[in-house]
């Protein structure tokens, strides 16, 4: 743990409201209780009612007006947040999240007797480490910290107000070139030379704050204010108290520190401060609400805050237009500190820095704004990206008019662990990343290497890529994933198998090109491999698989590879699909579902059938995916354990105890000590034995499954994810 002497206060302070707030959310034993919304001490405004929440699922963004209140949760700090801030994340009631969570399968995991065994030992552990780094230097307990959780059970928000770009130096190497204008070697080190130089640099300088509503037992804060502020003197900090608009606060002043740190209450609601312009600029807009734009009155924002209703959890919001100007200047001052430019070349720079972002099609992007909400023991999570107006470039290909129909949805097996489609036009993909590197590039250079490339391809094919390769396939991309658990152990793992089986599937729009386009492909691949093709035509069940085979390189005194084992990926053909799997063996598992020998397909399966129906998904999708986390998360705790009872995972979980301060601990010189000693080994033994069983843990995840969706509306893409964490 890093010595607290050496912490600058904003460390001490940031940490102490995470432990904090975290406390509260987890209810360990010392978080907030079962509780009611609770009233804050002093109020700045008289909160309207909460809206009633909308029916499940709720209407679409678009058919919703702007509310002409905005919900009023605890403080709502989004009253006063103004609407230009970099990034807002807000708990909006840590009580009520808290009981969510304990209601939750995780709660009832938390608490099962076999858990809390284990996890009473855990936080043991953890107040001793803490007493013997943090207590022994300062007067801070570990009881301090956790108390703190009696104190939050409002609302908290993190705010990151801006980032500001401050010009400093940096030192770095340089290396060192001769009259000629070629490296300099040194024959006596054998390596080219450098030299340490201090050069101008560019340091973004992000102004934040942490605010939390203060409930009660605010002299359990104050209490661990002084010890921490006692602590900062003794490391040289100099603390001023300070006044403005009423609100009370201090500030931190440290000669290693170029931005100071401020902490305060304004009325009842706590906060920590990074930088002094934002601390004002949140307290006049709290004073005066009525002279700011606030987040709340953002209409897009109104409209998913009012979408989520009572309910509402949790809120988050990302301002985009700030970070990509910052970007943008950003990439200006490196520009300039490299070279000197002319304005001509400034002003040319700066619109092929526009073109780009128009290719990407982030010109008309907003915001991203989402709320999390509880619904029984199912959690829901809604979402704006907000973006008026068609797409430009890569974004057109993903939101323009192509839209998914899920017709992949045949290939995926009924027990499929994930599932995710999404809508894509490929031509149009292909436009904007080509604008995009035709924006990056130097016109020359994309001329003579990007362009010349690719038609010389087309010539070797016979085809274009555009017009006869990405035409013929149609609007939709799928992902397939399941669990590979039966063909893995520690020592195929160790060989490279992967954990999972992985396919992607396209449908196909002009099947009678496809015989042709893929003929002139493998032509091309085998001219560039000695004239063979490094693919295996292998028949089965009336498909014609194309399987790559690696050699057998088995270590001596092994066993040979087994064939599959070998059959790292392959792909085929029906009529109208392209289907391509992650190893090979997956294919069979595709073939079988389309052909109807496995007992039918995702489309068929009652779960999904019933998550999808009281999701109403939409007509004009651009993304659906499906996950059964019951089954993820049985196979991945599965895997977890066979792999440490192996002793696999030790080494990775400890450290190494012949150089504690060894940068690369799993490189041990020649005579070091096995990365693992026997002390080690035992202590990890014991630790297994002490962790709960196999069992405890997957009862707790039955019949959870999730689907989420991204659809389009007018004000941008909406989505909306929904988890339904216990059986119906």
């Amino acid at each position: 743990m890093k010595n607290l002497k050496t912490m600058w206060p904003a460390g001490k302070l940031a940490l102490v409201l995470s432990i904090a707030v975290l406390t509260a959310l987890a209810g360990w034993p010392f978080g907030c209780g079962k509780s009611e919304s609770p009233q804050p001490e002093t109020t700045q405004q008289t909160a309207a009612p909460e809206p009633k929440p909308p029916e499940t699922p709720p209407a679409p963004l678009s058919a919703l007006a702007p509310a002409p209140v905005p919900a009023v949760i605890g403080a709502n700090f989004d009253n006063f947040v103004p609407d230009n801030v970099y990034v807002y994340v807000s708990v909006d009631n840590i009580a009520k999240l808290s009981d969510a969570y304990k209601q939750s399968s995780f709660g009832k995991l938390w608490n099962d007797p076999e858990i809390k065994k284990f996890t009473e030992k855990a936080v043991e552990l953890l107040q001793k480490e803490f007493t013997k780094n943090v207590t022994k230097e300062t007067d801070i307990t570990f009881k301090d910290i956790t108390s703190l959780a009696e104190v939050f059970c409002g609302q908290a928000a993190f705010v990151l107000d801006r980032i500001e770009l401050k010009n400093t130096k940096k030192q770095t190497r340089k290396m060192v070139f001769g009259p000629d204008g070629q490296p300099v070697f040194d024959e006596q080190t054998q390596s080219y030379k450098y030299e340490d130089v201090e050069v101008d640099d560019v340091e973004p300088v992000p102004y934040l704050m942490l605010m939390a509503e203060v409930t009660k037992n605010r002299e359990k804060l104050d209490g661990l204010l002084e010890k921490i502020t006692k602590s900062a003197a003794e490391d040289g900090a100099l603390k001023k108290e300070e006044s403005y608009k009423g609100a009370t606060y201090f500030t931190f002043y440290h000669k290693q520190e170029s931005t100071n740190l401020s902490y305060g209450y304004i009325d009842n609601i706590f906060f920590i401060n990074y930088g002094d312009k934002s601390l004002k600029r949140i307290i006049d807009a709290y004073k005066q609400p009525a002279e700011i734009k606030a987040l709340s009155a953002r209409p897009a924002y109104q409209k998913i805050t009012a979408n989520a209703g009572a309910g509402r959890l949790a809120t988050f919001y990302v301002n985009i237009p700030p970070f990509i100007s910052m970007i943008k200047s950003f990439i200006v001052k490196e520009e300039l500190r490299y070279k000197s430019q002319t304005p001509e070349e400034m002003d040319e720079f700066n619109k092929k820095f526009d073109k780009v972002i128009d290719s990407c099609g982030l010109g008309g992007f907003k915001s991203i704004i989402g709320t999390y909400r509880a619904e029984g023991s199912n959690f829901i999570a809604d979402g704006l990206f907000e973006m008026p107006g068609a797409g430009k470039g890569i974004i057109a290909a993903l939101t323009g008019d192509a839209t998914a129909e899920f017709k992949t949805i045949k290939a995926a097996p009924a027990d499929t662990m994930m599932y995710l489609s999404g809508a894509v036009s490929f031509p149009k993909l292909y436009d904007g990343i080509m604008d995009t590197i035709a924006g990056v590039m130097p016109r020359e250079e994309y001329e003579k290497e990007v362009k010349a490339d690719i038609r010389k391809t087309e010539e070797k094919l016979g085809l274009k890529i555009k017009e006869d390769i990405l035409s013929l396939f149609g609007n939709e991309i799928a992902f397939i994933i399941n669990s590979n658990q039966t063909a893995l152990t520690p020592e195929t793992m160790m060989m490279g198998a992967s954990p999972f089986n992985m396919a992607f599937v396209l449908p196909i729009a002009k099947p009678e090109a496809v015989k042709n386009v893929h003929t002139q492909i493998i032509k091309l691949i085998s001219e560039d491999n000695e004239g063979k093709t490094p693919f295996v035509e292998k028949q089965y069940s009336g498909f014609t698989f194309y399987i790559m085979e690696l050699p057998d390189r088995h270590m001596e005194g092994q066993p040979p590879m087994p064939a599959e084992a070998r059959e790292i990926m392959g792909y085929f053909f029906t009529k109208d699909m392209f289907v391509y799997a992650m190893p090979a063996a997956n294919l069979k598992i595709i073939a079988d579902t389309l052909s109807g020998k496995n007992t039918g397909s995702l489309a068929t399966n009652p779960d999904f059938a019933k998550l999808a129906a009281r999701n109403k998904v939409a007509e004009k999708s651009l993304m659906l995916s499906y996950t059964n986390l019951e089954k993820y998360m049985a196979d991945m705790l599965s895997m977890a354990v066979q792999l440490m009872e192996s002793g696999r995972m030790a080494p990775a979980m400890l450290e190494d105890a012949d150089d504690p301060d060894d940068d690369n601990p799993d490189e041990n010189a020649p005579g070091d000590k096995p990365p693992v000693p026997a002390v080690q080994e035992d202590k990890f033994a014991k630790l297994m034995k002490e962790m709960p069983k196999l069992d405890t843990l997957k009862k707790y995840f039955i019949g959870w499954k999730a689907l989420s969706q991204l659809y389009p509306t007018p004000d941008g893409i909406m989505w909306r994810s929904f988890t339904q964490m216990g059986p119906e």
